[in-house]
């Protein structure tokens, strides 16, 4: 399943290669990028790795290049060191997300506490990793685990989604936690019904409703508005044309938009009508993909919107669909597993970004149909 929310202790190993001692860790294999976000206009991409590093990437420079190797990396830090800087214990960044001129970042702790960090954009670039402001487990406000992260920017609120309970109350839940950017407290009471780990939370701007899905197989929505918050309850592993049950029933990424709604994880990946509560279209995958960690919908300015599918894929290829099903695109990518794919797409450039178990991320900048260029994130 996955697991990218992983922080057990790495031990700093090396591997005697023909030109020397090497650390072992610093090699691509073992670098795992597990989200990204662009700034809110598109110039600079943030990159998190499950050793809790966070680099910062140079898109303009990047596009703009003649050169495939002009990495564009501006700055790299250590983001668990910005909360407690005498921590030698490595954490890991489960989720990012930006809101306006701020990237907020979810970490994961060895000991078993998790933290939101934020961060202004504009120091970033500056290579100054200081921190806006932060919520620490000890608030109360998060569960135990931060494995997503959204936010609704009509309204300046942060979902997150995780673990169980919280640090300082054992409560026997899985809620969705929404917090007041502004004054950084609960907005409501937690969203209640999942009776597992909640692996991914998407807020759509067009009807102001909130997905997430489950270990527990589900997928529900969300209206803070109404009496009763949860809406629907779609479960995929219910549908004989979805089952996999060597893969089990898990949900671990949902994507929302209008009144249409992608999943997948265990089960097979389908595109749902809100309205139908049904699977619409079941895009066809070749046999030989197995877990799905990555489901998305993707508006495209430029052409119709698509969606992507990713996850752990013979040949790290992902795949883009339209709505309707009809294969678009085959992407070969260098990561054998995929966990995170971010795109931005504003008035003179481009990007899509592919991350996962290397330290190469790939990147479509011209046509988002292929890969054209690469960047190099090592971790260590």
């Amino acid at each position: 399943k996955k697991t990218k929310n992983n922080t057990q202790n790495k031990e700093t190993l090396f591997w005697i290669m023909p030109s020397g001692i090497t650390n072992l860790l610093s090699l691509p294999a073992y670098t795992t990028v597990t989200a990204q976000a662009f700034s809110s206009d598109g110039k600079f991409l943030a990159v998190g790795s499950d050793c809790a590093k966070i680099a910062i990437f140079d898109v303009i420079q990047i596009v703009e290049s003649e050169s495939k190797k002009a990495n564009g990396l501006v700055f790299q830090f250590d983001s668990a060191c910005c909360l407690d800087p005498d921590s030698i214990d490595k954490g890991c960044v489960n989720a990012i997300v930006t809101l306006e001129e701020t990237l907020v970042v979810a970490i994961s702790r060895p000991n078993g506490t998790p933290a939101v960090l934020a961060f202004q954009w504009k120091d970033l670039i500056q290579q100054r990793s200081l921190l806006a402001w932060s919520i620490d487990s000890s608030s109360g406000l998060l569960p135990k685990d931060i494995n997503s992260l959204e936010i609704d920017k009509r309204n300046e609120k942060l979902i997150v989604g995780g673990g169980l309970g919280t640090a300082t109350d054992p409560i026997d839940d899985y809620g969705l936690r929404v917090i007041d950017l502004e004054t950084r407290r609960l907005s409501s009471k937690p969203l209640l019904g999942h009776s597992g780990y909640l692996h991914s939370v998407e807020h759509c701007e067009l009807s102001d409703i909130i997905a997430s899905c489950s270990e527990d197989g589900s997928v529900r929505t969300w209206d803070r508005r109404a009496k009763d918050p949860c809406i629907s309850v779609i479960q995929p592993y219910q549908y004989s044309e979805l089952q996999r049950p060597k893969l089990g029933s898990w949900i671990s990424d949902v994507s929302i938009s209008g009144d249409w709604l992608i999943c997948g994880g265990g089960p097979k990946p389908a595109i749902f009508h809100l309205k139908a509560l049904a699977p619409s279209v079941v895009p066809e995958l070749p046999e030989s993909c197995s877990n799905v960690f990555v489901t998305k919908i993707v508006k495209n300015k430029e052409a119709e919107d698509r969606v992507f599918i990713a996850g752990q894929f013979s040949g790290g290829v992902f795949y883009q669909y339209s709505l309707d099903g009809t294969l678009k695109a085959e992407v070969k990518t260098s990561s054998s597993c995929l966990y995170s794919i971010e795109a931005t797409f504003q008035d003179t450039f481009k990007m899509l970004s592919a991350g996962g178990s290397s330290s190469t991320l790939d990147l479509c900048t011209h046509n988002l149909s292929y890969s054209d260029n690469t960047i190099q994130f090592h971790a260590f």
